[in-house]
């Protein structure tokens, strides 16, 4: 798989607009870059999918869905996340993944959704596309950017909702901070407000071999047990970013969060909003029979 064509990116980055939420910035984003590392037949593929849809038509548009039909399908809202034992990085213990919680059990975790949504779209590729087909490929997109995000794999204080600080002055919690306002505010100060400029940056950060990628390119998408382990491999990064970076030495609820603190951490979210581009292009490219 190469990395993200420069041509192909320019054409497509005015489709992930600036936003005030890390849905639609970052979701956005992942899509963009991802769209732009699928093979033409994937391409071809996921374009005949979003055709099927009427409640989005580009994979920006998917990629934001789930969260915003979030409150009608609450059966969704475990999908979004995964709660390992042993989770308490400011006591310096950090989340035991050596085995699945069991509250993955019937794909109601973000690890196990996204192989469902893998298989659900692996088993159908070679019909016709319906509303439901988009649907499934709206989750995947969107499981696999979550994942990415370190809290999204912690359960200590509800994966940081409820770990107050203050950040640029503002009262808020460090999901937040992580969701939202670590990305706008390195738009707006790295990249002159321009969501263009930052998306092109993120297209030249990260290499395949560094994305954790192989395994979604050589798992069976059918194989619901395989895509878990793939999707396992990525939540244990998640969660040791949320041990040794989110929650540094040091740290203390409820305090400003230091100007240091956001230059240590801006670059890797950076990172892992390249990496959930790279590996979810190739997934795709698996379930759509394109070359890796």
């Amino acid at each position: 798989m190469s990395r993200f064509s420069l041509t192909t990116i320019l054409a497509l980055v005015f489709l992930a607009s600036t936003a005030n939420a890390w849905g639609k910035t970052a979701h956005q984003a992942i899509a963009t870059l991802t769209y732009s590392n699928l093979n033409p037949s994937t391409k071809a593929a996921v374009d005949a999918i979003l055709a099927a849809s009427s409640s989005f038509s580009t994979l920006e548009g998917a990629s934001t869905w789930p969260d915003e039909i979030r409150r009608q399908r609450p059966q969704t809202g475990s999908q979004h996340f995964v709660n390992y034992p042993g989770d308490d990085p400011l006591n310096g213990s950090c989340a035991n993944t050596a085995v699945l919680p069991d509250a993955c059990n019937d794909s109601k975790c973000v690890v196990t959704a996204i192989a469902l949504y893998a298989q659900a779209l692996a088993s159908s590729k070679n019909a016709r596309p319906t509303a439901q087909t988009a649907e499934q490929l709206a989750f995947l997109v969107h499981f696999a950017s979550d994942l990415a995000q370190p809290l999204h794999a912690s359960g200590y204080e509800k994966g940081g909702n409820g770990v107050d600080v203050v950040f640029r002055r503002r009262q808020t919690n460090i999901h937040s901070v992580w969701d939202t306002s670590i990305p706008e505010y390195t738009i707006q100060t790295k990249f002159g407000r321009d969501n263009a400029r930052w998306i092109q940056y993120l297209s030249t950060l990260v290499r395949p071999g560094q994305a954790l990628a192989e395994c979604a390119a050589s798992a069976n998408p059918t194989n619901v047990d395989q895509v878990t382990k793939c999707a396992e491999v990525w939540a244990k990064e998640s969660t040791d970013l949320v041990c040794k970076t989110v929650y540094p030495a040091g740290f203390e609820p409820g305090q400003q969060t230091a100007e240091e603190y956001y230059e240590d951490v801006y670059k890797v979210v950076d990172t892992q909003v390249a990496k959930a581009a790279l590996r979810l292009a190739a997934l795709l490219n698996k379930i759509y029979g394109g070359r890796s």
